[in-house]
């Protein structure tokens, strides 16, 4: 990032946010450090493609209402594009999070839901939230009131001014 910056006068923090957020979040929570497992440096990138798939239907990219509508907003993603990625993400959490996944198969949750609960929970509420927030609190400083994420290179559109 020093380097980055000294070369073209900025830097982009969001990589290095998202994975400082991933493996705070691993580290509390699950005693892992993702960085050290299967998923390596990918984590943050593979919830970003997950989670870009769960909320397309509510992004705004600015293009016109009746194309938007026809390809993002009229029907779901195919979730085949990401299954790997989600697999690859379940898997860290089947070995991450075992010992709340046994103690969830001890009052009655299957192991397999389990595992996709706390997948859903750690990346969907907490480390994409997260990310989120970040990305609207700079379109609340920046003008125009719109910013596009390094990562999934969609455009988010600050609604609460509509």
């Amino acid at each position: 990032m020093e380097n980055e910056l000294a070369r073209v006068g900025k830097a982009d923090f969001g990589q290095h946010n998202d994975a400082a957020a991933f493996g705070f979040l691993c580290q509390s929570l699950l005693g892992q450090d993702p960085v050290k497992s299967v998923l390596g440096q990918e984590g943050p990138k593979l919830i970003t493609k997950w989670v870009l798939f769960q909320l397309s239907p509510l992004f705004n990219l600015g293009l016109p209402t009746l194309v938007e509508d026809a390809l993002l907003h009229s029907f779901r993603l195919p979730p085949a594009l990401v299954k790997k990625d989600y697999d690859r993400l379940a898997d860290f959490f089947r070995d991450a999070a075992k010992t709340i996944v046994d103690e969830g198969e001890r009052l009655g949750i299957p192991r397999e839901e389990a595992v996709h609960n706390i997948l859903f929970a750690l990346c969907f509420n907490s480390f994409a939230l997260w990310s989120l927030r970040r990305a609207r609190r700079s379109v609340e400083q920046t003008e125009p009131l719109e910013v596009t994420d390094s990562h999934s290179h969609a455009r988010l559109t600050d609604v609460s001014a509509q």
